[in-house]
């Protein structure tokens, strides 16, 4: 009799955002063996190329860390049939939902392909396989009143199984440029003065819940006469919309001060290094209603209550199939030096950014 003891899998958030790994222990312990089926997808509508990582659940008593180095308990062969159904619906305010969900007869054929870049880390690499498909052009998500959305179905031609989304996805729309500040090609000017701020300010989208923006500072680095760019992350606070309908005002505040202190922290000191400020982009990785709940859902438990429920949106598997959608805002950096306290400026020039 083989344990499910440990049904692992790890999101490939790409919340920009979030990567999370999620176990769930001792699931059907007396359980005769039974092929689970677990999926991560998230649907972009902007992206050239959609792709799902679909792997089996670890099915034996074993160290799930051995296990996740080992291939052969993660992926499954070429006998997958995996598509996505498009659908039309029509939103309900009240019930903040889709109603009259209907089949259009379009289906979007995922392939099975082989990834060979996967940075070492605790699951298989460098090689992976992932499903594909070729989504720009092909998704919609709303002509007039009449929404689009689409459901996932992974037919399993050896068992004959099928697992499949329990509900269509609408997929999370732009956002608007009506209600964004800054505008595009902003300057930015931070210094340490506790007054220097800048707010950034969005209106929420239709079937956007999760809102988590960044700050990518850009630079160029030379050493030897070798230049390239690179860049680092300031990750600031998620916001979550109240409701999916899209058209509320949101903003967060950045301080100057807070900024510098990320670059002081992030930047080691390179002697021999000659780095130039280029600049920084405010994006915002706005996520769908079953994305925010399967991240909160598998955060630990900061109460007495430590068994979580399982969430997942599939039938007869398990995992997340949802929408995201990537907006950014671009800028040119302009510093002070002299806004910049002692401390600071001493720091800055040891780190040779370029202020």
């Amino acid at each position: 009799m083989i344990q499910y003891k440990h049904v692992c899998f790890y999101l490939l958030l790409a919340l920009g955002s979030v990567f999370t790994t999620s176990c769930t222990k001792d699931f059907n312990p007396n359980a005769e063996y039974k092929d689970v089926t677990i999926v991560y997808g998230l649907i972009n509508a902007d992206d050239s190329l959609s792709s799902l990582k679909i792997v089996k659940a670890f099915t034996v008593d074993e160290n799930v860390y051995i296990l996740a180095k080992d291939s052969s308990e993660n992926i499954y062969g070429d006998y997958l049939s995996v598509d996505m159904l498009e659908y039309t619906g029509t939103w309900d305010d009240l019930k903040q939902a889709y109603t009259n969900k209907k089949e259009t007869g379009k289906v979007l054929h995922f392939s099975r392909e082989y990834i060979y870049n996967k940075e070492d880390g605790t699951f298989y690499n460098p090689v992976q396989v992932v499903y594909r498909c070729a989504t720009k052009g092909n998704l919609k998500t709303r002509v007039g009143s009449t929404a689009y959305l689409y459901g996932l179905r992974i037919i399993n031609n050896n068992t004959g199984e099928t697992v499949q989304t329990d509900q269509p996805v609408a997929l999370v729309e732009p956002l608007k440029s009506k209600g964004l500040f800054p505008i595009d090609g902003f300057n930015l000017n931070f210094t340490n003065d506790p007054k220097s701020k800048i707010t950034f300010s969005w209106l929420t989208v239709r079937n956007g819940r999760r809102y988590e923006p960044v700050l990518r500072f850009f630079y160029n680095e030379t050493i030897s006469g070798i230049t390239h760019l690179d860049s680092l992350d300031y990750k600031l606070s998620t916001i979550l919309s109240d409701k999916l309908n899209g058209d509320e005002a949101k903003n967060i505040d950045v301080l100057g001060s807070a900024f510098l202190r990320v670059v002081q922290n992030q930047l080691a000191a390179k002697p021999m290094a000659d780095r130039v400020a280029l600049g920084v982009q405010f994006i915002i990785t706005v996520g769908a209603e079953d994305i925010n709940n399967y991240i909160e859902l598998s955060k630990p438990s900061t109460t007495i209550v430590q068994d979580r429920p399982e969430y997942t949106n599939m039938i007869n598997g398990f995992g997340i199939f949802s929408s995201k959608m990537d907006n950014s805002l671009k800028s040119y950096l302009s510093y002070r030096m002299y806004d910049i306290d002692l401390e600071m400026y001493k720091a800055l020039q040891e780190l040779n950014v370029g202020f």
